[in-house]
């Protein structure tokens, strides 16, 4: 109940800002991340974040079981990021290959800025072509949702119907580089708060 009620009041801190973050990410152009496309791998890269104590109504239980079924479905070996306690223990005795995520019990901005360049170093870089998080998405008390939502490659199609009819100085992807970072750590930080 403690941790609820200090996310929550996180969450209606940056509820606001987080939604035009998400509007913003939409606007800015699909190619604003450079790929070193030579040496990129056909893989995925999963994040899923798990917590450290057991919470009510299986929480993580039922997280680690959709997390099992998206494993299963994965044709190449995927580049695994495992966040918490629960889904550390759950890799061991499945016997996956992780890379372990700390943050603290309550995430902070410079978690999910940490996470974000960590993220886009495995993107850009060519180790997975497709970077998804899966966590517990928030509904209510009683409910929350495993999902799996993607982080990059960003979503084309909503860039593509974009406005070009603004002026950029010195040009737009100078003008859009540091927004567009700014907002991806604050999605990041969104899905870190459980939403």
């Amino acid at each position: 109940t403690v941790k609820f009620a200090k996310i929550s009041r996180l969450l209606a801190a940056i509820h606001s800002y987080s939604r035009a973050c998400e509007k913003a990410l939409a606007l800015f152009d699909a190619d604003l991340i450079t790929r070193n496309t030579t040496e990129v791998k056909s893989r995925n890269c999963l994040v899923v974040l798990s917590h450290d104590r057991g919470f009510c109504g299986g929480f993580n239980g039922e997280l680690l079981r959709f997390f099992d079924a998206q494993m299963a479905a994965e044709s190449e070996k995927p580049l695994l990021i495992m966040y918490g306690l629960k889904g550390v223990t759950f890799c061991n005795t499945k016997g996956y290959e992780f890379e372990p995520l700390t943050f603290s019990d309550i995430p902070s901005y410079q978690d999910a800025e940490a996470l974000t360049k960590r993220l886009l170093e495995i993107y850009t870089s060519g180790e997975a072509d497709h970077v998804d998080m899966i966590y517990q998405r928030f509904d209510n008390m009683m409910t929350q949702t495993p999902v799996r939502e993607t982080i990059f490659p960003r979503n084309t199609e909503e860039s593509a119907h974009a406005k070009r009819d603004i002026l950029f100085l010195p040009d737009r992807k100078t003008a859009e580089q540091d927004p567009a970072m700014y907002c991806l750590i604050n999605s990041i930080y969104r899905i870190m708060l459980g939403h």
